[in-house]
């Protein structure tokens, strides 16, 4: 694979060599999925498949970013819950060149005095075209804050495979933060908001992001293990 780094490029090609039946997966089968713009082969030989032969080839796919959401507060007493909107959003949108590629649930600070009920942040990552990157923004800030139950909702992203590293990420488990510093910390990192509300939802969708690619821990108390 080529590319595939923290500047966002998601993947532009993959090389593979196979032997035997692994053979016929890398020289035939791969070329044939859906996106592949085209494979390469370096002779004639990785072409004859099957056997006892080796193959190898590089499939050529388009060019993708990863791009992340953090989304907090689209609920409030009465009804809603931010997960459930957080998936209807991804699931939602059929912008040709993004692929939502999953949501998650991130456990934040249970004693914050203005949850709901259970003070968790959601995610939500696509990978994107690059010329389609500004739409696929438009549309989920649009999709959330039209069906938000909240005026306090947040909603943040950043751009890239890798997140970045702050200790943000423990604090917002475990103390209680305000807007500033998480605005803060946004601007130092490279997290870009675009709700409107400006309010303490941004306190809870930045902690969500930072978390995303975390694993079952995300879903838990800061320090609790599995």
């Amino acid at each position: 694979m080529t590319g595939a780094g923290a500047g966002g490029l998601l993947l532009t090609g993959a090389e593979g060599a196979g032997a035997a039946g692994a053979g016929v997966g890398i020289a035939a089968c791969l070329a044939q999925a859906p996106g592949v713009i085209r494979a390469e082969y370096s002779g004639e030989d990785d072409l004859k498949v099957g056997g006892a032969r080796i193959c190898r080839s590089t499939i050529v796919l388009p060019k993708y970013e990863k791009i992340t959401f953090g989304i907090d507060d689209t609920d409030n007493k009465d009804g809603g819950a931010t997960w459930v909107l957080a998936m209807k959003c991804g699931e939602a949108c059929k912008i040709d060149g993004a692929i939502f590629l999953g949501m998650r649930i991130i456990q934040l600070n249970p004693r914050a005095p203005n949850k709901t009920t259970n003070c968790t942040g959601s995610v939500i990552s696509f990978a994107v075209k690059p010329e389609k990157k500004d739409e696929l923004i438009k549309f989920v800030k649009d999709f959330v804050e039209e069906r938000t139950s909240s005026p306090d909702t947040g909603i943040c992203y950043i751009t890239g495979i890798k997140l970045p590293k702050s200790s943000y990420k423990q604090k917002i488990k475990t103390e209680l933060l305000s807007v500033g510093e998480a605005k803060a910390e946004a601007e130092k990192l490279g997290v870009v908001y675009v709700d409107k509300a400006d309010s303490k939802g941004r306190i809870g969708s930045l902690g969500a992001l930072l978390w995303a690619d975390e694993g079952v821990e995300a879903a838990g108390l800061f320090g609790e293990k599995p």
